[in-house]
């Protein structure tokens, strides 16, 4: 009855604002089919990401805290970050990681504590569980990280995904990851459909490209720094303001 009564609530405010943010235009497409909602009253601005906080760190750098953190310079890390490990796509990763040859690897599971299930589907691997972690921690995470990679089945748009790029990891994500609008297939990221994409994506990717996809991964960031954000939705919302109102008046 609670979440009738919020998607009820939930309703009645977006079909009674003038002007609605999209952090995605998969979140547009859903206002627009789930909700009916105009599609002149929404406009896309994606999230942003607050890249001083969040920065490339230099190869030495890079170094000391792999050895901190137990971790070989030549092991490559893939990092998740997450509360729902299933919505998330988490066991995706992981039953990929089954199919792949690789073995000098680990895993960086953030935010969420494993169940039976994804422990079951973890056995073999080589996954390190590391719970909640205050943010600090979590930014030396993502300057050693390889690989984000986060397979959602729905997420309108991932903060962590800029998060890390503003890092220097390289994201792979899927088609259902909002995030996925600003990454150019094998530019700075990479968008797969399936656990067997991303199979195919780990046996063939080379550690020469790494770097080049690294730095174009985070000059991508910097383009949705908070500071450009700001501005750009001031400069939207007056737009569309000017829009509607000239709408319901019968200019133009």
């Amino acid at each position: 009855i609670k979440m009738r009564w919020e998607t009820l609530v939930e309703k009645v405010i977006l079909k009674s604002s003038n002007l609605l943010w999209a952090v995605s235009s998969l979140v547009k497409r859903s206002l627009i089919e789930d909700y009916r909602i105009p599609e002149e009253k929404i406009f896309v601005l994606h999230n942003g990401v607050d890249v001083e906080k969040y920065n490339m760190v230099d190869d030495e750098e890079r170094r000391k805290l792999r050895k901190m953190l137990g971790i070989d310079e030549d092991t490559i890390v893939f990092t998740f970050v997450g509360a729902d490990p299933y919505r998330k796509g988490f066991d995706k990763l992981l039953k990929a990681l089954k199919n792949i040859k690789i073995r000098n690897y680990i895993v960086l599971a953030v935010g969420f504590i494993p169940d039976t299930s994804i422990l079951n589907i973890s056995k073999g691997l080589n996954v390190r569980f590391l719970g909640k972690i205050e943010e600090d921690y979590l930014v030396k995470i993502y300057n050693i990280t390889d690989f984000m990679v986060l397979l959602s089945r729905y997420d309108p748009f991932s903060l962590v995904t800029l998060e890390a790029m503003a890092s220097g990891a390289i994201p792979i994500v899927s088609p259902m990851v909002g995030a996925s609008e600003i990454i150019e297939h094998g530019e700075n990221g990479f968008v797969i459909v399936n656990e067997d994409e991303l199979v195919e994506l780990l046996e063939t990717i080379s550690r020469a490209s790494l770097e080049d996809l690294r730095r174009k991964a985070r000059e991508t960031a910097l383009k949705y720094s908070w500071t450009n954000i700001a501005s750009n939705l001031i400069r939207e919302i007056s737009i569309r303001l000017k829009y509607l109102s000239d709408l319901r008046s019968g200019v133009g």
